[in-house]
């Protein structure tokens, strides 16, 4: 038992330092660094219930049958986000080893590390998302914010000029438009953005984003919440928010990797 614990220990610790270097050096994201820095520290407060120097004593790297054995995809890793995925999935399996035969020395252990492992789901998919969404935005200098009642010749020709000039994302901002008639027009953006390959946002509204098939829904605080307005456009779709505090783009962010409510 406490050769398994202290190989799935080690595994663990390596794993999320691999996470934590990506996200301080890579996102540069010093919110997503603390949480995961504060994740590393619940670890090893979990781990210290459990005696150092058995765990040494058991260990024995050179009889262990596994270090020899190898698959391909164990090989191959195309991007830091390959990486990152890579690391999560081997810190989530370490860490229900660390939970299931932490449970035979102590139940406090088993509990302390199942908190440990539930966070870092969490903490798992706001880092993903974080880098899918850059990825999806990257490049993309100019973002049109238009509403046809302040475009004096018309929202069209203001959209496709902005797009001929470099505009790599048109949002849509129309409080008073009926439902049929916001449908309509956005169908023939979608048409100019797609040909454009830019992105659609869509305002306030996740179902018309859905049936116009936008690339996205914006959110006020008065609004959708960040995880209704997710569970209508679904995994795939980006979700913006409002905020007018650092803490608010947090919470934000949070939101869309908590569980749906």
């Amino acid at each position: 038992t406490l050769r398994i614990l202290d190989a799935a220990a080690n595994r663990a610790r390596e794993g999320l330092r691999v996470v934590e270097d990506f996200v301080r050096f890579t996102l540069d994201d010093a919110h997503l660094t603390r949480l995961l820095k504060e994740c590393r520290h619940e670890l090893a407060a979990a781990l210290s219930q459990i005696d150092a120097g058995r765990l040494l004593e058991a260990r024995d790297t050179p009889g262990d049958v596994g270090t020899a054995i190898r698959t391909e995809a164990e090989e191959v890793r195309r991007s830091p986000a390959d990486v990152v995925r890579a690391n999560f999935k081997r810190l989530q399996e370490a860490g229900r080893t660390l939970e299931e035969f932490g449970k035979i020395l102590s139940a406090d252990v088993g509990r302390s590390l199942e908190q440990v492992r539930y966070r870092l789901y969490t903490i798992e998919k706001a880092v993903l998302l974080t880098e899918l969404n850059r990825r999806r935005l990257d490049g993309r200098l100019l973002y049109l914010l238009v509403t046809e009642s302040q475009c004096h010749h018309g929202s069209g020709p203001a959209i496709r000029e902005a797009l001929r000039a470099g505009a790599g994302v048109v949002q849509i901002r129309e409080k008073s438009m009926p439902d049929r008639r916001l449908l309509e027009y956005a169908a023939y953006v979608r048409e100019w953005t797609r040909s454009a390959e830019a992105l659609l946002i869509i305002n306030d509204r996740p179902d018309l984003a859905v049936l116009a098939d936008a690339d996205g829904v914006h959110v006020g605080q008065e609004e959708l919440s960040v995880r209704q307005a997710r569970r209508i456009v679904g995994p795939d779709r980006l979700v913006g928010v409002s905020t007018h505090t650092i803490e608010q783009a947090r919470q934000a962010v949070q939101a869309q990797s908590s569980k749906s409510e």
